[in-house]
């Protein structure tokens, strides 16, 4: 496999994904659970960071909101569980109004991994179809300049 170097990057920037992304290094990839591999290592040890959804686009309206959970993200509370949760959604297209930045790990990764949970901590599982979501990964200077 060739050497990944890590990104590089000001102090904001978006990140579109589809659970169709990577099926070559992750053919298990679903709708509502799915690994995608990024062009470079993402580093986030150099300062505050912070992630939020965007934009998301499901194949399938949830019957009950559900957590939509990032690998990037610290845990929060969910009720009875602690999962890595980006936002919580009730909508099969999801544009929130007002954008909640999570804070991100301290880390260095290859691949984003999405997923997502109901309100009793049970994996969701859509049936069919592609989802969709844009996120934006920023430092402070980022969310400052970025709301």
């Amino acid at each position: 496999m060739q050497e990944r170097h890590s990104i590089v990057m000001g102090s904001s920037y978006n990140i579109y994904l589809s659970s169709e992304d990577s099926r070559t290094s992750f053919p298990g990839n679903s709708s509502s659970d799915f690994l995608c591999l990024l062009p470079e290592r993402l580093r986030t040890d150099d300062g505050d960071w912070f992630c939020a959804l965007l934009e998301l686009q499901l194949p399938q309206i949830p019957e009950n909101p559900v957590y939509a959970c990032c690998n990037l993200c610290v845990d929060s509370i969910a009720g009875e569980y602690q999962l890595p949760v980006l936002t919580r959604i009730s909508d099969k297209v999801t544009r929130p109004s007002h954008v909640t930045y999570v804070p991100v790990k301290t880390c260095e990764v290859e691949t984003i991994h999405l997923y997502f949970y109901d309100s009793i901590g049970r994996a969701v599982s859509f049936t069919r179809g592609t989802s969709y979501c844009t996120l934006r990964i920023c430092n402070y200077e980022g969310l400052r300049y970025n709301p």
